[in-house]
């Protein structure tokens, strides 16, 4: 699935819905398209420019490409950042290679997870593995290891 950013954004709307928006937001670029990591109900998860992670309300963007590819799967996780006690269900669809994926072990930088998300994002040449903003220096040689895959498709 490909986002982009709505031209046509008033003031008012960025008001009242950015309250409790990512300030990543910010790092989205107009008449760029992003390729959607996973959604659910009211929102896209992409990576931003500054080469972070993020959800962001769909309501910002215009589907470009609604193609999903037949190995998504639907994902269930409980959460509520406010009161831990208190769980929501939240309902996701996603790559079925992230299914079992935490985004918050990535931002922790666990091994696992950057491995993880660094294979499904070469695979699918989302972004360039040096520009992620939480790549840990110490996988470097994971890194190199990847662009160079990443090269050696392109020139095919």
């Amino acid at each position: 699935m490909k986002v982009r950013l709505k031209e046509d954004i008033s003031r008012d709307m960025l008001n009242k819905y950015l309250i409790n928006e990512y300030v990543g937001f910010y790092y989205i670029k107009k008449n760029k398209i992003y390729t959607v990591l996973d959604y659910g109900a009211n929102s896209f998860r992409l990576i931003n420019e500054q080469g972070d992670f993020g959800d962001f309300s769909v309501l910002f963007f215009d589907i470009i490409d609604n193609s999903i590819n037949k190995n998504w799967v639907i994902s269930f996780s409980q959460y509520n950042e406010n009161r831990p006690e208190e769980t929501e269900v939240l309902t996701y669809i996603k790559p079925i290679e992230l299914e079992n994926f935490s985004y918050e072990d990535l931002y922790n930088e666990k091994p696992e997870s950057v491995n993880t998300f660094l294979k499904y994002i070469s695979k699918y040449n989302i972004q360039m593995v040096a520009n992620l903003a939480y790549a840990p220096s110490h996988r470097k040689e994971y890194y190199d290891e990847l662009l160079e895959e990443i090269d050696k498709r392109e020139k095919l």
